[in-house]
Order: structure tokens, then sequence, then C-alpha cells
């Protein structure tokens, strides 16, 4: 047994200990310890998509003038923002991410462009912010990672 797996173990044997007597004497608090078991011996996989990537050797090649194609397997939502970010910026890299769920209301978008040098964070999605300002405001919110190169 792995040292990950015996620290679970403790910490559900102790949670059950600490729990009223009611419950440990009904068994409810043993399913637990089962599932605890088999979710260290079987990691549970990822039940959401990971950010959708788009390289500088796999997308610039198709472009125009070394521009950032969006990715296939992007929606038509994300394709906008990924087009809208990739006219004004001229990327390097860009990755834009529905996380909601697929109902547009949260989007992540990691991006680096060389017309971020010189600039703080703050300036850089502040820019950023401005190109999808018309978006943004039928938005739940927005993760934004930012790099210069």
């Amino acid at each position: 047994m792995s040292v990950a797996a015996r620290t679970i173990q403790r910490l559900a044997a102790v949670s059950i200990r600490s729990a009223p007597s009611a419950l440990r004497s009904t068994g409810i608090l043993s399913a637990p310890r089962i599932q605890i078991r088999l979710t260290a011996a079987f990691p549970i996989r990822a039940t959401h998509r990971a950010y959708s990537t788009s390289s500088p050797e796999g997308t610039i090649a198709g472009g125009a003038a070394g521009k950032l194609l969006p990715p296939d397997y992007l929606d038509q939502a994300e394709k906008e923002v990924f087009e809208m970010l990739a006219d004004k910026l001229q990327p390097t890299r860009l990755e834009v991410q529905d996380v909601s769920g697929g109902c547009g209301s949260m989007y992540a978008v990691e991006i680096a462009s060389p017309n971020f040098k010189g600039l703080t964070m703050i300036k850089q999605h502040r820019m950023v912010q401005e190109i999808l300002a018309d978006k943004i405001k039928g938005w739940h919110g927005l993760q934004l990672k930012t790099k210069a190169e």
C-alpha cells in the first residue's frame, strides 16, 4: 500500500471515529471509507476537457503572415474569442476554452504576444479585456494568463 493510500485510510478512520455513534452504528459512515480506498486505488479520471491549445508549430503554418489559426476542436464561441485576440494582438501562443461547461458564461484564455513587451501584467490584461469588452458584458467571468514574448 502506498504512503498516500495509508494516509487517506488513516484520515478516513479518524473522521469515522470522531462521528456520532448513531451514524457509526447505522453503517452510514462505512461507505466513505470504501470510496476513499477505491479512489486511492483507481484515481478518478478528469471529467473536463483540457485547455484547447494551439501551438506555433501546428497553427502558424496555415495562417497568413504567421497568423495563428483556431484549432478545429474549438466551438463557435471559442473560435470568435480566438479570432478577435489573434487579429488584434498577433500572439505567438493562444489558448481559449469555455470553462463554464459549455454554456458560454466563463472563458479561460492564455495568450503570449510580443505586443505585451514592457507592459505590466495589469496593462496586458486590460488590453485583452478592451478587445473582448462587448463579449465580457455577457459573461460571468474570465480567467486570463498573459505573457510577453
